[in-house]
């Protein structure tokens, strides 16, 4: 596994025999990610070698290689697919121009809730902040700390309702606005 962490769905691996699937096996951590096909013909009815290769039924985010022989075993390899998430962000139309504070908080949860990074205002450039090799999946950002005494803010553009999808070897983008109005 590449870029799983520790969160590996089981995968389903596949002998194939002349180009056709006769077994499978499922690999987990249960049986350490390993099984052997054990007692396969060599050779057909009419004594013509058999070609054995293996497969993987793949794993949703995951792409895998195949590497090996029947003589060395095969190793299935499963690399996180990936993407880029992009957060802009700007003042909205019509609203008060005041500077944003400079550690206003972004952070960006996975669509399930659980927190992925965090950044802060003053990282970004020209109000846009990248995070390269992001697990495919959908993503949103919350805003804190954005408050400036005397305007009322409406954040647009954040929370679970404004996710977006990152996928694999695409560029997601979360654009957010604050609207300041001064408060009288």
């Amino acid at each position: 596994w590449v870029g799983a962490g520790n969160d590996r769905p089981s995968v389903t691996v596949n002998l194939i025999q002349n180009g056709t699937k006769i077994a499978s096996a499922e690999l987990s951590d249960i049986n350490q990610w390993q099984h052997t096909f054990k007692n396969q013909p060599l050779k057909d009815p009419s004594g013509n070698d058999y070609r054995y290769t293996v497969s993987e039924e793949s794993a949703d985010g995951y792409t895998p290689s195949i590497s090996g022989s029947v003589e060395n075993g095969y190793v299935v390899t499963n690399t996180r697919d990936t993407g880029t998430l992009t957060i802009t962000k700007a003042l909205a139309q019509g609203s008060e121009k005041v500077a944003i504070p400079a550690n206003t908080t972004f952070t960006v949860y996975a669509a399930e809730g659980s927190k992925y990074a965090e950044f802060a205002y003053s990282q970004m450039e020209n109000g846009s902040y990248t995070i390269e090799n992001v697990p495919t999946g959908r993503y949103y950002v919350t805003e804190s700390g954005g408050e400036v005494a005397s305007y009322q803010l409406t954040v647009s553009g954040v929370g679970n309702n404004n996710a977006v999808a990152v996928e694999k070897n695409g560029t997601a983008t979360v654009s957010i606005t604050n609207d300041y109005q001064k408060v009288m």
